[in-house]
């Protein structure tokens, strides 16, 4: 688990490029166990993997504290049917 949540990767992430440097470093470490690829959910790996590089999530809200990256369709959220996992694992708090 990734001790401060993390965002829902999929479509995409955004990294500063100090983020990206620190991720790709920790590739480059000979069996960094925080650091592994393979079949587990790529999103918490690489918020678990940051992490472990000093590198935290941010709250990626707007001005009106709405948020910015949504994981679900777009039906989900318009009609608030939100899932379980959403609200236990969900970084900014439902």
């Amino acid at each position: 688990m990734v001790p401060d949540g993390y965002h829902s990767g999929g479509a995409s992430y955004v990294l500063s490029q100090e983020a990206l440097q620190r991720f790709y470093e920790a590739h480059q470490i000979p069996n960094n166990t925080y650091c592994e690829e393979g079949e587990r959910l790529e999103d918490v790996e690489i918020a678990r993997c940051l992490c472990e590089q000093g590198v935290h999530s941010g709250k990626s809200l707007d001005e009106k504290n709405r948020e910015l990256f949504h994981p679900l369709r777009f039906h989900e959220h318009f009609h608030g049917k939100f899932p379980k996992w959403l609200e236990f694992y969900e970084q900014n708090s439902l």
